[in-house]
């Protein structure tokens, strides 16, 4: 390699994923590439480490503490957790904990589809409409 490019890093990255798997698996936690930079010579890349839930969601144990910590203070309910919805792109979606760092979108969901997490607005009438209890 004689220069670092957006492609390059995420080839790079999703082999030093694949030589970390050992090691997630021996401690129980996931680990993933969450972004990174590039310049002449250099490159950084993100590893992020989570303990994911008991539930196998994949959201981290905090995100779900969290929603059913604050689920009331978004008008939320906490019996939402683990329910699924379509979503407004008309995909399927399952709640899957509360994103504390996020104060416009702080309802972390799973796309059902290809396990993609995105988060959405804390809209309890939209919701409580749209889920499949």
């Amino acid at each position: 390699m004689k220069t670092f490019d957006g492609e390059s890093l995420k080839k790079l990255g999703d082999d030093i994923i694949t030589a970390l798997r050992p090691v997630a698996m021996k401690f129980e936690i996931e680990i993933s590439i969450q972004g990174g930079s590039y310049g002449q010579g250099e490159a950084k890349l993100t590893l992020s480490l989570k303990i994911p839930a008991p539930s196998g969601t994949g959201a981290s144990v905090q995100e779900e503490k969290d929603f059913v910590k604050y689920a009331n203070c978004y008008g939320l309910k906490t019996e939402w957790l683990h329910k699924t919805f379509k979503g407004p792109d008309g995909f399927e979606y399952q709640i899957v904990g509360l994103s504390m760092r996020s104060r416009k979108f702080p309802v972390r969901c799973k796309r059902l589809s290809n396990g993609r997490f995105f988060n959405f607005e804390p809209n309890p009438v939209k919701w409580e409409s749209e889920l499949k209890c």
